[in-house]
C-alpha cells in the first residue's frame, strides 16, 4: 500500500497502538502510546509516544524527531535506513497514560461481572446454603484461612501440571484445572457475600440473600478497582474467598465419620 500526501497525521487519544508497513511518500505525524514502522516514510517522521520500534526493514527518507518519555526509547533494526538525523525533543507533552475509568468498555465489563456474579452468586447460596453460612473469624482463625487460600491458589495448578506429565493422568489434570478455575470464580463471590452479611447484621436478624449479594458485592466491586489498592485487594478478597470454601469442605469431610 502507497499513501502519497504531502503529510500523513495519526493523532487520536484513542489510538494506543500503530503498526505501519506501508510506503508513506512524504512526512509522517504520529502520536500514539506505541509505534512499529516496517515500511517506508519519504519524508520526517516526527511522533509522540512511548514506545518507537523501527524494524530491519524500516526507511525514513528524512528525520526522526520524537518524544518519549528516556532517549533510548528509540529501538532500530540493524538494517534500518535513516537519511536524515535523529533529534530527541524529550517527553510528550500531550500523551498521557490510559485511564481506564473513562473508557465505556471498564463499565461494561464491570457491569456483566457484576449481574454474572449476582446470579450465580444466587444460584450457588440457594443450591448450597451452608456456604453463606462460613465465617472468617478472628485473627488467627483469619491468617488460617488465608494461608489455605493462598495454598491453593498457588500449589493446585503446579499439581495439575505435575499429573499432566503422564498421558494418564491428562483426565484428571483437566478436572482439576477446572474445579480450581470454578473455585478461583467462585472465590469473590463467597467473599462478598460474608461481607454483605457482616455489613448488614447489625440492621437486620435475617437480611435476605438477593440484599446480602447486591450489599457485599457492590462493596467488593469497588474495592478491587480502586487505584493502586485494587489489585491487592482482589488478590485478597480471592485468596480469603478460597479459603472459605476449603475450610468448609474440610470442616465438612471432618464430620463425616463422626456421623457414621
Amino acid at each position: 500500500m502507497e499513501l502519497s500526501a504531502k503529510r500523513i497525521r495519526f493523532n487520536c487519544e484513542a489510538l494506543f497502538f500503530l503498526a505501519m508497513d506501508a510506503k508513506i511518500a512524504k512526512d509522517m505525524l504520529v502520536a500514539a502510546e506505541r509505534l512499529v514502522v516496517s515500511g517506508e516514510i519519504g519524508g520526517n517522521l516526527n511522533v509522540a509516544t512511548k514506545h518507537i520500534n523501527l524494524l530491519d526493514n524500516a526507511r525514513v527518507g528524512g528525520d526522526i524527531v520524537y518524544r518519549t518519555s528516556t532517549k533510548d526509547r528509540l529501538m532500530l533494526g540493524d538494517d534500518v535506513i535513516i537519511r536524515g538525523e535523529i533529534d530527541y525533543q524529550g517527553k510528550p507533552q500531550n500523551i498521557q497514560a490510559r485511564n481506564r475509568f473513562v473508557s465505556n468498555s471498564f463499565y461494561l465489563w464491570g457491569l456483566l461481572w457484576f449481574v454474572g456474579a449476582f446470579v450465580v452468586g444466587w444460584l450457588i447460596f440457594t443450591l448450597a446454603p451452608s456456604l453463606g453460612r462460613v465465617e472468617l473469624g478472628d485473627g488467627k482463625e483469619s491468617i488460617k484461612t488465608a494461608g489455605i487460600g493462598f495454598l491453593v491458589l498457588v500449589t493446585v495448578p503446579i499439581v495439575a501440571v505435575i499429573i499432566a506429565i503422564t498421558v494418564v493422568g491428562l483426565p484428571l489434570s483437566f478436572i482439576t484445572i477446572t474445579a480450581w478455575l470454578t473455585a478461583w470464580y467462585l472465590a469473590k463471590i463467597v467473599f462478598a457475600h460474608l461481607v454483605g452479611r457482616s455489613v448488614l447484621a447489625s440492621r437486620s436478624d435475617n437480611p435476605g440473600l438477593a440484599l446480602v449479594l447486591f450489599v457485599g458485592l457492590i462493596i467488593v466491586t469497588i474495592a478491587i478497582n480502586l487505584p493502586f489498592l485494587g489489585g491487592v485487594l482482589n488478590l485478597l478478597a480471592t485468596i480469603l474467598g478460597l479459603g472459605l470454601m476449603v475450610q468448609l469442605w474440610l470442616n465438612r469431610a471432618s464430620r463425616d465419620p463422626e456421623v457414621r
